[in-house]
């Protein structure tokens, strides 16, 4: 997911946040021709909240998923 959460909370050089995006999409494309299920959402795309929770939250209704894991993040403002 491309959130402005990730872009807004501290500023960013331009480059930075355009080449991460950009390596994102990349990971995702590679991961789609290997076969895999993708759901990336892009920074413009229109179901996304912008903010990880809501994401989160619209996706589980959305797919009806019963079951969610995740990877402890290495940050304390994700953590929070």
């Amino acid at each position: 997911m491309e959130m402005r959460q990730e872009t807004d909370y501290v500023k960013h050089h331009i480059q930075k946040i355009i080449g991460f995006f950009l390596a994102m999409r990349a990971f995702s494309a590679t991961l789609k021709e290997k076969g895999y299920q993708i759901i990336y959402l892009k920074i413009n795309d229109e179901r996304n909240r912008q903010k990880l929770e809501q994401n989160l939250i619209y996706l589980i209704k959305k797919y009806q998923i019963d079951h969610f894991e995740y990877q402890l993040p290495d940050e304390y403002r994700l953590d929070q």
